[in-house]
């Protein structure tokens, strides 16, 4: 399967002009294409009013298998489309109260799973990546963990670490998208893709692209047949 880690650049507050971008990058031949985080609005550590509905509507009107970022009643979410309708939607569980915004969204009360293209993904929204115990425990029945986030370059070799870890504890296909550009923030970039043995699919950068990987489902059944960890694990 091929899928398109769509690095964008986000115009703070200007969903249409997002759109176009959104737009364009699905140009490219890809199964499944992956937006940052709030890739409809952006993100600048303040409460932020703006009706994304006419832009959802033109997405689910393109046909394509993607994720993306939106706002739907006070909550920061992941959305899964396909074959013109929503699959899925899943909502924050854990709020970056460094970049305030605990103070304009409501937290998400559980991990969703998304069944996209023969495959079950794991969502999550950037600060989550950090809490390893509920994505361990929410993906031993999945195939992908997928990470958007607008992750600031400061702490982007904490980025990569993390994704890289997750797929090695987890044995799991883990593809994280982030965003590029600045608001009150400069973004680092860095999207990147690593199979179960936590090798890297790709080199990360930190320039807007479309990054493609290709990515083998049918490895996670060869690699749990030589070296399934889950097997010996002991809830003590």
């Amino acid at each position: 399967m091929r899928v398109a880690l769509c690095q964008m650049n986000i115009a703070y507050g200007e969903p249409h002009k997002n759109l176009e971008k959104m737009l364009r990058m699905m140009e490219v031949p890809a199964d499944l294409y992956v937006f940052p985080e709030l890739s409809l609005t952006g993100y600048a550590g303040e409460k932020l009013d703006v009706n994304t509905e006419d832009v959802r509507r033109e997405l689910l009107a393109t046909g394509k298998t993607l994720i993306y970022g939106d706002i739907r009643d006070s909550h920061n979410v992941a959305v899964a489309v396909e074959t013109g309708k929503e699959v899925g939607v899943y909502r924050k569980v854990h709020l970056f109260s460094h970049g305030g915004e605990n103070e304009f969204f409501k937290p998400g009360e559980r991990y969703e799973r998304f069944q996209m293209k023969d495959m079950s993904i794991l969502p999550l929204i950037c600060y989550d990546l950090r809490f390893p115990v509920g994505i361990y425990e929410n993906s031993a029945d999945v195939h992908v963990i997928i990470v958007i986030a607008n992750w600031p370059m400061e702490r982007i070799e904490h980025w990569l670490t993390l994704l890289r870890a997750r797929s090695i504890e987890n044995q799991r296909f883990v593809i994280g998208v982030n965003r590029v550009g600045r608001t009150r923030w400069i973004y680092g970039g860095c999207s990147c893709a690593y199979d179960p043995w936590g090798r890297a699919l790709n080199t990360p950068h930190h320039h807007e692209d479309v990054i493609l990987v290709e990515v083998n489902l049918e490895a996670i059944e060869e690699i749990k047949a030589q070296f399934d960890t889950r097997r010996d694990e002991r809830f003590i």
